[in-house]
C-alpha cells in the first residue's frame, strides 16, 4: 500500500508540473508576440507601402490591382487596407471593414479603438493618379497569436485532467477490489476457542424498533393567479419640441392590421440571403430583422427591460451605395453592434436599442438626425430624411407589430413638414385591456 500511495504523489507532482508549464508557456508566448508586435506592425506597414508603390507606379488596372491583392491581402496581420486619391477610393480591403469609416470631412479613412491595432498612412506616387495616401491598419497582435498557444495549453490541460480521471477510476474499482479480497480471506480464516479459559455466557441485548412519525395531510393551495393582459396602445399627444412629435390616437382598425399582420408565418415574410450581412453596406439584411426582434422582445420581457426600434429613411438614396454604406457606419457608433443594424426597404435603415425607453431614444435619434444631416449636405445631397420610433413599453408584443408601429410614425414624419422625428407612444394599461377584451371574444 505505501508503494502505491507514493506513486499517486509522483503522480500528482508530474501532473501539477505540466500545469504550471503549461500555462507559463501560454503567458510567456503572449508576452513575447505583444512586445514584438509594434516593430513588427512597422516593418509590415514598410513592405505593403512598397508593394503598393510596385503596382500604383504604372497605369492601374485589373491585372496590376490583382497582383497587389496576391501579394499584400494574404498578410494575416493586415487588418485593412486603404488607398484614396482625394475623395475616390482606389483600392480598400476589405470592401466591408467596420475600420473604414468617414473622418470629420466626410472623406473615407481608417480608424481603431483596439489597442491591438495600430494605424499607419503615407503617401504613394502612381502615374494616374495624384494625392494618392495609403493608410492600413496592421495587427500588433493578431488573435492566432493567442489562439495557437491557448490551444496547445487547453489540450495539454486537457489530457492531464482525463489522466488524473481514469486514475480515480482505476482506484475505485481496484480499490474495492483489494478490500473484497481482504474480506472474503478473513471470511475463510479459522478461529479456535481456548480450552484453559471458561466461555464466556452470552449477552442478550434488548432490541429496539424506531418509531415512526405521523403528519397530518396539508390542504392544497388554491390556483395561482392569472397574471392581466396588456392593452391597446394609446397615442400621446404631440411634444413640445419642434424637432420631433408623437402620434395621434388611431381608430380601431389600425390596431386590427397590426394584428392580421402578426399573424403571417414567419417562414411567408422571412427570405434566406446568402450571409449575414450585405455587401452592400456591412449591416444585417432586412429579411434577418423581424427574426432577431423577435429574439430581443422576448429577452427583454424576460428581464423586464425596455426595447426600442429606430427606423429611418433618406428618400432619393436607392442607387447611392457609396452614401449608404458611410450612412451605415454612422448608425455603428450608435447601435453599436453590428447584428443590431439592418438595411430597410431600399433606401433607409432599422436599429434595435436594449434597455432604452422612448425619452432616451428620441435624445439619441434627435443626435443620430443631427450627424447624418451633416453628412448628407458636405455631399449636397437634398433627400428627406425621417426617423419613426416605437418601443415595447412593458408590453408582450411580436416584432412584426412593433416594425409596423415605427413603420407609422416614419410615414407620419414624411408626411409632416418640419418634424423629421416622430415616436409611437402606447398605453400599456389600455393595452392589457383591449387584449384581454380580444380574447374574452375568442
Amino acid at each position: 500500500m505505501g508503494v502505491a500511495k507514493k506513486g499517486i504523489y509522483v503522480f500528482a507532482g508530474i501532473i501539477l508540473s505540466l500545469f504550471a508549464v503549461t500555462t507559463a508557456y501560454f503567458a510567456v508566448s503572449v508576452t513575447i508576440s505583444l512586445k514584438n508586435g509594434p516593430a513588427r506592425a512597422e516593418r509590415d506597414f514598410t513592405r505593403i507601402s512598397q508593394d503598393v508603390n510596385s503596382v500604383l507606379f504604372f497605369d492601374l488596372n485589373a491585372e496590376r490591382l490583382r497582383d497587389f491583392q496576391n501579394k499584400t491581402v494574404g498578410d494575416k496581420y493586415l487588418a485593412a487596407l486603404l488607398v484614396r486619391s482625394g475623395r475616390d477610393i482606389v483600392f480598400a480591403y476589405p470592401s466591408s471593414s467596420h475600420l473604414i469609416v468617414p473622418d470629420s470631412l466626410g472623406m473615407p479613412s481608417l480608424k481603431s479603438s483596439s489597442p491591438f491595432i495600430k494605424v499607419f498612412s503615407t503617401t504613394v506616387s502612381a502615374s494616374s493618379k495624384e494625392n494618392t495616401v495609403l493608410t492600413a491598419a496592421v495587427y500588433t497582435l493578431h488573435p492566432s497569436d493567442i489562439y495557437n498557444p491557448a490551444r496547445l495549453s487547453f489540450l495539454v490541460i486537457l489530457a492531464c485532467t482525463l489522466s488524473v480521471f481514469a486514475v480515480l477510476i482505476y482506484l475505485s474499482v481496484f480499490g474495492q477490489s483489494d478490500g473484497s479480497e481482504a474480506e472474503k480471506t478473513a471470511a475463510q480464516t479459522e478461529f479456535f476457542s481456548n480450552p484453559e479459559r471458561e466461555p464466556v455466557p452470552a449477552v442478550h441485548m434488548p432490541t429496539f424498533q424506531p418509531q415512526t412519525a405521523s403528519y397530518i395531510p396539508v390542504p392544497e393551495n388554491a390556483e395561482p393567479e392569472i397574471a392581466s393582459d396588456f392593452e391597446p396602445p394609446e397615442y400621446a399627444q404631440p411634444s413640445a419640441s419642434p424637432a420631433r412629435q408623437t402620434l395621434p390616437e388611431t381608430a380601431s382598425a389600425d390596431l386590427a392590421a397590426v394584428d392580421a399582420a402578426e399573424d403571417l408565418p414567419a417562414q411567408d415574410r422571412i427570405s434566406d440571403p446568402t450571409g449575414l450581412f450585405s455587401p452592400t453596406t456591412g449591416v444585417g439584411w432586412e429579411s434577418y430583422m423581424e427574426t432577431r426582434l423577435d429574439s430581443e422582445l422576448v429577452r427583454a420581457a424576460s428581464s423586464e427591460q425596455d426595447l426600442a426600434l429606430v427606423l429611418l429613411r433618406i428618400k432619393g438614396l436607392e442607387n447611392n451605395t457609396l452614401m449608404m454604406k458611410r450612412i451605415a457606419a454612422v448608425l455603428l457608433d450608435f447601435f453599436k453592434f453590428r447584428d443590431f443594424v439592418f438595411e430597410y426597404k431600399k433606401d433607409g435603415f432599422a436599429g434595435i436599442l436594449l434597455n432604452i425607453n422612448l425619452d432616451q431614444a428620441m435624445v439619441l435619434a434627435e443626435a443620430m438626425h443631427t450627424q447624418l444631416t451633416d453628412l448628407l449636405k458636405s455631399e449636397n445631397i437634398r433627400g428627406q430624411l425621417a426617423i419613426g420610433i416605437s418601443t415595447r413599453s412593458l408590453r408582450l408584443l411580436q416584432g412584426s407589430r412593433l416594425i409596423t408601429e415605427a413603420n407609422q410614425a416614419l410615414e407620419k414624419a414624411f408626411d409632416e413638414t418640419g418634424l423629421p422625428i416622430v415616436a409611437f407612444r402606447v398605453n400599456p394599461d389600455k393595452y392589457r385591456q383591449f387584449v384581454a377584451d380580444a380574447t374574452q371574444r375568442v
